[in-house]
């Protein structure tokens, strides 16, 4: 899944997010009330944690 602009309302794998040497993951999650150009926020989780916790 790349990002769109349709409200996922749920985490969901970001499938094509650039290279990916080290095999990493990336999930998305996008609000139905995300307002248009809404900001980004970027939140990164050590090996021992899930992005969902």
């Amino acid at each position: 899944m790349s990002a769109s602009a349709e409200p996922l309302n749920r985490l969901t794998a970001l499938d094509r997010f650039g290279t990916d040497p080290g095999a990493l993951r990336a999930d998305i999650y996008i609000p139905k009330n995300f307002p248009k150009n809404g900001p980004l926020v970027v939140v990164l989780h050590g090996s021992g944690q899930s992005a969902e916790s």
